[in-house]
């Protein structure tokens, strides 16, 4: 509308005190009240928003307002200074003032008809730290006030915290690091982290962060499930929720709910961030909502020398002791004499010191190759090998230093068996071919078990499903001195391991070391693996189209098995999927052991090596097992 010059575009209109009686009726064109009865002012202007003032009525007390100051910054030395303005309502004086002021600060009480206004003065800033000041506007009627942080920060500093390193790696090795260069510590209470579902969608899954950051330090998430010697670096681990990112989730940190920093392409389903470590370039000191590759160095899959320690241009880099870490990560190894542990130790340091890895105590005829003790420059690594040929439980021990000192000391604990024990014979079903795309004469079965171990006396037992049939199928006894060779393979806890391979006659089947006994029904049928004492050392079923479940194998044939409870325990019965009509076989993933069945697959046959599914190193065989001779409950990582 207008009304001759006047108009209220782009204005904030006020009625007039005087008008003390509303306008029912406006011409068609103009307004002709808009000068005579309201007050114009800028466009935006909300002082006076949610009450008025008309002539003839009291005005209420109301009390002052202080316009929102916020957190403030600055860099140690340096200036600071912003103005600090309230207004009132009903005319009367206001008074501004301030405590815990930080040393050399200055804000003069002031007492000034509204709008109050007072500036704060600090000439310079510091020492560096996080200071905690209030502000206050007081009239006759009440007070208002508002505390607010200042960040004195170190020069060159970072203006927030950033992201600064993403790992997506194998199995699940996941984890983000938040860095804090400002200057000063940080609260982490006002932080979260949420992530986009698949490249597109809301940031959800949030992860709220609580604690304090120190300046110059890193912090660091890792998923839970993931390897120990990536979570030994963790701050926090958690399952699920923004650490469930697969390569094409952008990951987002948001501070006071509003998005701060982005890793990732926002919107975009590209597998971007796919089995990779990102690192953020050293020259990068603020958050940036648009995901930046330039910012960012790409590194290996599971590379984590750098994780929980960030370089940022102007800071030094914080003086540390050597970080010592062991692959595969284990404090103890269950393995049987003759057989062979390989665990690689690798040291790291920022600084730039030079590093001594060592030995402390080793097992008889145990060597820590090339050099004990290794010198050099970040990183240093060495292997300890060893082939136990006694009976025993014997230690390993193993430190780096520096000019900073004496790092974590790792230790290793070693049992060694004869491999007949309960306790000692670790052996498992990896492959089956029980149906095959003719006359079924190819099928056969494998075992894996660590390399050196005597399955003399161990016996492998075939049941049907069905509630009609009791008792056994047929029976394969290991009657032969027979010993698991080394194939090549290693388990996540440095075990070397091999293969045997029970087959049908007839020579089709490649690498194989005995006969079946008779054929292996289609399913739903199993397998248990029994050692020379009759303990159960594990289980397999395979199931059918018309029926997903293991039959009566966990009822009463023979009944001693589970299909609830702790996949990695020897009792459980790990139900796969269906045999199909093809050569293939059904075959094991990586996590032999602790795997239920679910993620056992369809693949080529590959008896006597690997699953089509497994890699060397990140099998898990050997395992977690209770020692009953023990009292109390003794875990062993085999």
């Amino acid at each position: 509308w207008t009304s001759g010059a006047l108009s209220t575009v782009n204005q904030t209109l006020r009625r007039k005190s005087s008008v003390t009686g509303g306008v029912t009726v406006n011409p068609a064109a103009g307004f002709p009240t808009l000068g005579t009865e309201w007050d114009s002012f800028a466009i935006d202007t909300a002082d006076d928003l949610g009450s008025h003032t008309m002539d003839g009525l009291v005005t209420s007390n109301r009390v002052p307002v202080l316009a929102v100051i916020g957190a403030r910054s600055a860099v140690v030395g340096a200036g600071l200074s912003f103005e600090v303005r309230a207004t009132e309502l009903d005319g009367d004086a206001v008074t501004l003032s301030a405590s815990n002021l930080p040393p050399g600060a200055v804000f003069v009480t002031v007492t000034n008809a509204p709008p109050a206004s007072n500036l704060f003065v600090w000439a310079a800033a510091g020492p560096v730290g996080v200071y905690t000041t209030s502000f206050y506007a007081v009239d006759k009627d009440g007070m208002d006030s508002e505390t607010i942080a200042i960040t004195v920060r170190e020069e060159g500093g970072a203006t927030d915290l950033i992201l600064s390193e993403y790992g997506e790696g194998s199995a699940n090795n996941r984890y983000l690091e938040l860095f804090n260069g400002t200057g000063a510590e940080v609260d982490l209470g006002t932080y979260s982290l949420r992530k986009q579902i698949n490249g597109a969608g809301a940031f959800t899954n949030e992860l709220s962060l609580a604690g304090n950051l120190p300046n110059n330090s890193a912090y660091v998430i890792v998923y839970l499930f993931a390897d120990a010697e990536l979570k030994a670096k963790a701050h926090l681990t958690t399952w699920g929720g923004v650490l469930s990112f697969s390569g094409n989730d952008a990951v987002g940190l948001f501070r006071n709910g509003v998005l701060s920093d982005v890793v990732g392409y926002v919107d975009d389903p590209s597998d971007w961030g796919k089995d990779l470590t990102l690192t953020r370039g050293s020259s990068v000191k603020s958050p940036n909502v648009v995901y930046t590759p330039s910012e960012w160095n790409e590194g290996a899959v599971d590379d984590w020398s750098n994780v929980g320690i960030h370089a940022m241009d102007g800071l030094a880099t914080p003086r540390v002791k050597p970080i010592l870490t062991l692959f595969p990560a284990t404090t103890s190894v269950f393995m049987n004499v003759g057989s062979s542990v390989t665990i690689a130790l690798t040291a790291t340091e920022p600084n730039g010191d030079t590093i001594t890895l060592t030995s402390l105590e080793l097992p008889p005829g145990a060597a820590l190759t090339p050099d004990d003790p290794a010198t050099g420059l970040s990183p240093v690594t060495s292997y300890f090998t060893w082939t136990p040929g006694v009976l025993g439980q014997f230690t390993a021990v193993f430190a780096a230093s520096d000019a900073d000192g004496t790092g974590a000391v790792k230790s290793v604990q070693f049992t060694v068996t004869d491999g007949f024990s309960d306790v000692g014979v670790t052996a498992m079903i990896n492959e089956v071919r029980s149906n095959d795309a003719g006359t079924d004469d190819i099928e056969f079965v494998e075992i894996v078990a660590p390399a050196g171990t005597r399955l003399q006396g161990c016996r492998l037992v075939h049941y049907n499903g069905s509630l009609s049939q009791k008792g056994p199928v047929w029976t394969f006894v290991f009657t032969t001195e027979f010993v698991v060779p080394d194939d090549g393979a290693v388990d996540t806890n440095g075990v070397s391991l091999g293969f045997a391979v029970i087959a049908q006659a007839g020579g089709g089947v490649p690498n194989a070391d005995f006969t079946l006994p008779g054929p292996l029904q289609n399913g739903s049928d199993g397998l248990i693996l029994y050692d020379a004492d009759d303990n159960i050392l594990d289980a397999v079923a395979w199931t059918t189209v018309d029926d997903p479940t293991p039959g009566d194998i966990p009822i009463d044939d023979p009944g001693t098995v589970v299909t609830t409870g702790d996949p990695a325990a020897r009792s459980y019965l790990h139900v796969t999927g269906e045999d199909r009509d093809t050569d293939e076989s059904l075959q094991a993933p990586n996590n032999v052991r602790g795997d239920t069945g679910v993620t056992w697959s369809v693949h080529e046959a590959t008896p006597g090596a690997v699953n089509a599914d497994q890699q060397t190193v990140l099998m898990v065989v050997t395992g977690p097992a209770v020692a009953p001779e023990f009292d109390g409950v003794l875990l062993i990582v085999r």
